[in-house]
């Protein structure tokens, strides 16, 4: 988890996690859904929208700036998956 939180400004993929942690790409699915309840691709959706808002919330950096910060290439992309996550666009 830490490693996910520690990258989030990038792509991270669940082979990239698997083998950062020594094990199979299967098992970190596995161990995921067992402590965190939700699949890794979910859980680093989620965690990337937890420090948006955040950001959103505690300074006066533009969405943009937030998307690039959180890997988002498409700032586009990031207002869509910030608002089905929130139920609010992240200008509000």
């Amino acid at each position: 988890l830490r490693f996910v939180h520690d990258n989030l400004h990038r792509p991270l993929s669940v082979a990239e996690v698997a083998r950062i942690v020594g094990i199979s790409e299967r098992q970190v699915t596995r161990l995921f859904r067992d402590f965190c309840g939700t699949s890794p691709a979910a859980y680093i959706t989620q965690a990337r929208m937890d420090r948006a808002a955040s950001l959103l919330l505690r300074t006066d950096d533009p969405i943009k700036q937030v998307a690039s910060l959180l890997g988002y290439t498409d700032v586009a992309h990031f207002s869509r998956v910030f608002s089905q996550t929130f139920g609010t666009p992240p200008a509000q």
